[in-house]
């Protein structure tokens, strides 16, 4: 799953599409076992981050409008104790922002 972690209070947020965090519609259910590796290879200084748990918004977890397919994974911390944002840095998020911009 594509992935960017976000600015959070704890440091530890990531931001992906609603259908990786859950199966949305009529019989929505989380998915479990969330693992993000941040270059994709599992390689030093974070390797492999479990997720702990994971959160949709209703338009995607009730009636899987893909306007709304976004999800977000609090994860815990690596294995020297060091949370994903201090490590690689965050991305800033916007919603209802104009389309205008470059």
């Amino acid at each position: 799953m594509f992935c960017a972690v976000v600015n959070s209070q704890h440091h530890n947020v990531v931001v992906t599409a609603g259908h990786c965090v859950m199966k949305g519609g009529a019989a929505p259910t989380y998915n479990t076992d969330f693992t993000f590796i941040p270059d994709g290879h599992g390689r030093a200084p974070l390797r492999r981050l479990e997720g702990r748990t994971g959160l949709v918004n209703q338009g995607w977890g009730v009636n899987a409008d893909i306007r709304y397919d976004y999800g977000f994974v609090d994860l815990l911390p690596n294995a020297q104790g060091k949370q994903v944002q201090d490590v690689v840095g965050a991305n800033g998020l916007e919603f209802d922002g104009p389309t205008t911009r470059p």
